[in-house]
């Protein structure tokens, strides 16, 4: 029964795709939310999780909540002692992609590049540049106009603490799209080297718009002008959406969570240091260890219950989200997110009436964002809301509003199928014909 549906609409997405001119989308069976009745389009920390990684925190609670967290058994999970945990904690399904917090961390440093000794846990994106910030403690911030809230409200608790200065430099500036990457570059660049006592702190993708800054160029730059600015960046919308490779990227602080485009629970950051602290800066790198004070923080950091406890969940349920995306492999799910994007633009250029994508002004975007708004008379900000209540409500289609650019922001999963897709699209259409 079941087999036979699947394979007629199988079929059938595929003459669909074929007929429109479409590339043919992936499809990850394994990887699949676990609410399927909603169409989820944000990546944010209330977004539904996997339900693999969801199958795998179910067994993992079942087997460990007999247990306090801060009792010898918990420890042995969280280290991944295989040899002392069969005999305390019965093992369920989380045992095929647990294996503690180092080697969690030494999968994440090979996705990366990075050493695994360079890898801090935290609980949250924020937290994880909160801590840069406080070790850096700067008399100047030049950062861009384009970062997270999250992070405006961090720099505001910096100059009321420490008296720092902000500077915010605008992502466009007066020049042509061709002339835009190297007009911000030069912008930056000058703005960071005046001052010894300067950090720069800017995102690898915008989480607006999903502009793909040129943060390496810059990190290069400045490297060789004025090697004494810290450069920190918030990868929080690069790791997972993008193929990145940290090796050899002179940032100082590099910042993203486990929520996101990995797929994992919220409530875990990850703060990857350069590997120039941990060799060359031992004063940075004592000020970093007495501010991540959590427990599994820091690699073989101390397991007992002096130390603040942090949640295994997290630490597990990512696990669990990077083992289930290697077995296509991330290659497979950054093409697979090239192709959604491809089809989504054609649905809103070919066969909405109302809604189309807004161009970028001059950044390259990556492929898993893009933005949408109606056509001829733009909504205002009211109307957006609006929007976006509708569609939650009327079509279980998930979507978030932001400002600049003023639209509608589709994040899209790379899971994401053909007939989904269509069903979005078309949601969006309507929604906004009846606005």
């Amino acid at each position: 029964g079941s087999t036979v549906v699947e394979i007629i609409r199988s079929v059938w997405l595929t003459r669909s795709q074929k007929k429109k001119h479409l590339p043919l989308l992936t499809d990850f069976p394994v990887l699949r939310p676990q609410n399927t009745k909603v169409i989820n389009l944000d990546v944010g920390a209330l977004a539904p999780r996997l339900g693999y990684v969801s199958d795998i925190l179910h067994s993992w609670n079942r087997d460990v909540e007999k247990w306090a967290p801060t009792s010898s058994p918990i420890w042995i999970a969280a280290s991944g002692r295989d040899d002392v945990a069969s005999a305390t904690i019965k093992k369920g399904s989380w045992n095929t992609v647990w294996r503690g917090a180092e080697k969690l961390r030494e999968r994440i440093a090979d996705l990366l590049n990075v050493y695994p000794d360079d890898i801090i846990f935290v609980t949250s994106t924020t937290r994880a540049i909160d801590v840069a910030l406080e070790c850096s403690q700067p008399a100047l911030v030049i950062t861009t106009d384009q970062e997270h809230d999250s992070e405006y409200r961090l720099l505001d608790l910096m100059s009321h603490k420490y008296g720092t200065r902000v500077v915010k430099i605008p992502v466009i500036g007066n020049v042509s799209r061709e002339g835009w990457e190297a007009d911000f570059v030069e912008r930056v660049v000058n703005a960071s080297t005046g001052n010894k006592e300067t950090v720069l702190l800017l995102s690898h993708v915008c989480f607006a718009n999903g502009w793909v800054l040129p943060v390496q160029d810059i990190c290069t730059r400045l490297s060789k002008l004025n090697p004494r600015v810290p450069v920190i960046v918030d990868g929080a919308h690069a790791i997972g959406q993008l193929e990145v490779s940290l090796a050899g990227f002179p940032f100082r602080f590099y910042a993203f969570s486990g929520h996101k485009w990995l797929f994992g629970p919220p409530s875990l950051g990850i703060l990857v240091l350069s590997q120039e602290i941990r060799l060359n800066n031992d004063q940075l790198h004592k000020r970093l260890l007495l501010e991540v004070y959590e427990a599994l923080a820091v690699r073989q950091g101390p397991l007992d219950e002096r130390t603040s406890t942090i949640s295994l969940d997290p630490l597990a349920g990512l696990a669990a989200s990077i083992a289930g995306i290697a077995e296509p492999g991330f290659p497979e799910v950054w093409r697979n997110l090239k192709d959604l994007n491809h089809t989504i633009a054609h649905y809103l250029v070919n066969e909405c009436e109302h809604a189309e994508k807004l161009p970028s002004l001059g950044p390259k975007v990556s492929d898993g964002i893009l933005n949408v708004q109606r056509k001829g008379t733009r909504f205002s900000l009211h109307e957006l809301r609006d929007a976006r209540e509708r569609l939650e409500r009327e079509h279980f289609v998930v979507t978030k509003v932001v400002s600049d650019p003023l639209s509608l922001r589709l994040c899209i999963p790379f899971y994401l199928r053909f007939d989904e897709v269509q069903t979005a699209i078309r949601a969006v259409d309507r929604v906004f014909s009846k606005i």
